[in-house]
């Protein structure tokens, strides 16, 4: 009894510890002292205050932010450093985080069964091929609290359906024997390429999720890593559909990377293997990003990420921003299968629309200038507000280099609203701008944007704007103007898959 007693203690004063540590993990005192500390005499000092800040994470930005804004040079250095890796954590977490679904299905009809599918874990699912096969089919399932990801393969592996059916293999036509046709044909190929990619470069904006096509048929098993809202496949070697890139030689791996579809996703920028370990225990490494494979009927770029490739048997390119071939050196002995490859997928995606630039006490702002924490700025330049309420901004804004450009910088465009003579609103114009600005009262209840004018100043990210807000009855005067846009930013996406086969 007694060594049971001790032994509760013992446990209770590690409890009690570990508690006290992680609550003063980030508190104030100690980030305040780190930050202190990037200003050391003493490198290791400096060194180690970095680590442990970087550590504590979310909780220091406040003071990090505070000391990136100091006259120090060496403490101004690392705090932006940091704010840099801790920000981009923090994001790329919030953006990966999956919701939890569960399916319960009791003898349910299959095409119902689907439709629920799709309702609750987002992709947009449909039956392909003979419908026949499935039509009498009945699912019973109980997924458990999942991800969307999750949900979606015990949903295909209870239901008898699979993802991708195998495609008819064409043999390939061969390539030109007279070297001057051989040329031109290839000079074609290329110069469409670059058309491809200038084109796909031209457009802005996310690439939309198109839908799930399940087949009747056993599920295809193959390498798969899911990151919460992020699915990343190791392809079959023998696959060989429209949508995926030709293998790049011995050895390598096709991955397909699938953003559940409420992720405002752009591109694939990169992919880096951080351990290859095959069959015979061999470290394979990736080769530098310069080297290109050379094929008679590949003809890729992964400019701006897209892989542009060419089927043997058409004319017609194609461009894929989800799908991307990755290449590693041979090691000594021949490799038939990477029994563990760990990498990250860096991929450009947008945000969900945030606060940027907030200018408090605005009607007496004139000639102030504010900073946002991720960038940019407004400049105040005027602010009227007149007996009727209603308030006239006139402001430069030089908004975040990653935020979304609005869609009305292209041109100057002024838009007019009339008022009756007693004030009242007659006819309402939203040109889009309202997504992007707002103007608060006290309550924090929004003023309605009555006219806009926006002039292209021709530098860089800067917009001259002339905005004017009109109040609802009875509202009080304005506080505060919100800048809010989505961002588009690089998150990276940690993979790990098991016993990928090699072609």
């Amino acid at each position: 009894m007694h060594t049971s007693r001790l032994l509760a203690t013992l446990v209770g004063i590690l409890v009690l510890h570990v508690t006290i540590a992680a609550a003063d993990k980030g508190a104030p005192d100690r980030v305040a002292r780190l930050v202190a500390e990037l200003g050391s005499s003493r490198f290791a000092d400096r060194d180690r205050a970095s680590r442990e800040l970087d550590a504590i994470g979310e909780p220091a930005l406040s003071a990090l932010r505070q000391a990136a804004r100091g006259s120090d040079a060496e403490v101004c250095r690392r705090a932006e450093e940091l704010i840099e890796r801790i920000e981009k954590r923090v994001e790329t977490a919030k953006l990966l985080q999956a919701k939890r679904v569960r399916l319960i299905f009791k003898d349910k009809p299959l095409t119902d069964a689907i439709a629920e599918l799709s309702k609750q874990t987002g992709p947009q699912v449909q039956l392909g091929g003979d419908k026949t096969k499935v039509a009498n089919r009945k699912i019973t399932l109980d997924t458990g609290e999942v991800t969307p990801w999750q949900a979606f393969e015990q949903f295909c592996d209870k239901a008898g359906l699979t993802e991708r059916v195998p495609p008819v293999i064409k043999k390939p036509e061969p390539p030109p024997t007279d070297a001057r046709e051989r040329e031109q044909v290839l000079l074609k190929r290329q110069l469409v390429a670059v058309m491809l990619i200038e084109q796909s470069q031209a457009h802005i904006g996310p690439q939309p999720a198109g839908p799930v096509t399940l087949y009747d048929g056993k599920p295809e098993r193959v390498p798969t890593h899911v990151a919460g809202a992020v699915r990343v496949q190791a392809l079959p070697p023998s696959f060989k559909g429209p949508n995926q890139p030709a293998a790049l030689g011995q050895p390598g791996l096709n991955l397909e990377i699938t953003p559940h579809p409420t992720m405002q996703w752009h591109r694939i920028v990169d992919v880096r293997i951080e351990r290859a370990v095959d069959e015979q225990g061999q470290l394979l490494t990736q080769p530098p990003a310069s080297t290109q494979p050379n094929g008679d009927h590949i003809a890729w770029n992964q400019f701006g990420g897209r892989v542009v490739i060419w089927d043997s048997t058409g004319e017609m390119p194609m461009v894929n921003t989800r799908q991307t071939a990755v290449r590693l050196k041979a090691g000594n002995k021949p490799s038939k299968m990477l029994k563990e490859v760990r990498g990250i997928v860096a991929a450009q995606v947008q945000t969900p629309s945030e606060q940027l630039i907030n200018v408090d006490n605005i009607l007496r702002a004139s000639g102030r200038s504010v900073k946002g924490d991720k960038g940019g700025s407004i400049k105040v330049l005027k602010v009227e507000q007149g007996k009727d309420g209603l308030v006239q901004l006139h402001i430069v804004l030089d908004r975040p280099a990653d935020a979304v450009a609005m869609p009305v910088e292209v041109a100057a465009l002024r838009v007019q609203a009339f008022l009756a003579a007693n004030g009242k609103m007659v006819r309402e114009v939203d040109n889009g701008l309202g997504k992007y600005f707002s103007l608060l009262d006290k309550q924090g209840r929004p003023y309605k944007i009555i006219t806009t004018e926006i002039i292209p100043s021709g530098q860089g990210f800067k917009q001259e704007l002339r905005l004017t807000f009109g109040p609802a009855k009875g509202q009080s005067e304005p506080v505060k103007l919100i800048y809010s846009s989505p961002r588009t930013v690089t998150i990276d996406v940690p993979f790990t898959l098991k016993d990928v086969p090699l072609p």
